[in-house]
């Protein structure tokens, strides 16, 4: 704890694989986790102990990520992006079902007992996620160290979902939900549009309300 990270958070294995598919679209799982409250710690926490949960929580989503079969696509200040290959979409829902739930379960269970014990306070996440194509757009020339981004409706969607999400929340959309219909995760999708009357996001495709569900 008092050294911060203990690993190389590099996103190099997202640029690699990403590198494959440039100019072309791919489906994926999208996945966002930020810290809840974040805002206030950085205003009343001693610098170097903000910077040490940064650390922690950078470090122990990425292996969340890393160790349900994803690749860590940035980080965003207090927020870890990852993205899940979905050439298999039930599998890459169910990885990114199961990295969620290793998320939030990690910082109830194992690292806020830890923090307490260095004077710091408890921290919870939440997470988003949702299932589609992105489009993989290179910057700049092309060469081995270029920047790869990744665009689309479904990376958009999941940044917007995000704030709806309550503290240890996990959240997707009506794709997740779609393509786990026969899995072992479906009984746990509790629908929260009727819950969230100020989310105003429109499928494209059916011009309805873009459906949002809790994973329980």
């Amino acid at each position: 704890m008092e050294e911060g990270a203990q690993l190389d958070l590099s996103t190099e294995s997202a640029r690699q694989f990403l590198k494959k598919s440039v100019d072309k679209k791919i489906e994926v799982v999208i996945l966002y986790v930020d810290i809840n409250g974040s805002t206030r710690m950085s205003l009343t926490l001693p610098a170097i102990k903000f910077a040490r949960i940064i650390q922690v929580f950078s470090q122990e989503m990425s292996i969340a990520v890393i160790n349900s079969g994803g690749h860590v696509f940035k980080y965003v200040g207090d927020a870890v992006i990852a993205f899940f290959p979905a050439e298999h979409p039930k599998q890459a829902a169910a990885n990114a079902i199961e990295c969620a739930k290793a998320m939030t379960e990690a910082f109830t269970k194992y690292i806020n007992p830890s923090f307490q014990m260095y004077g710091l306070p408890a921290v919870t996440v939440k997470v988003a996620f949702e299932y589609g194509n992105v489009l993989v757009v290179p910057y700049g020339k092309r060469s081995r160290t270029s920047h790869v981004e990744i665009v689309g409706a479904t990376i958009s969607v999941v940044a917007k979902m995000l704030p709806y999400a309550k503290p240890t929340h996990i959240i997707t959309g009506q794709a997740i939900y779609n393509i786990s219909s026969s899995g072992a995760w479906h009984k746990n999708f509790l629908g929260l549009n009727e819950k969230t009357a100020e989310w105003s996001y429109v499928d494209e495709t059916s011009s309805q309300p873009y459906k949002l569900f809790l994973v329980k």
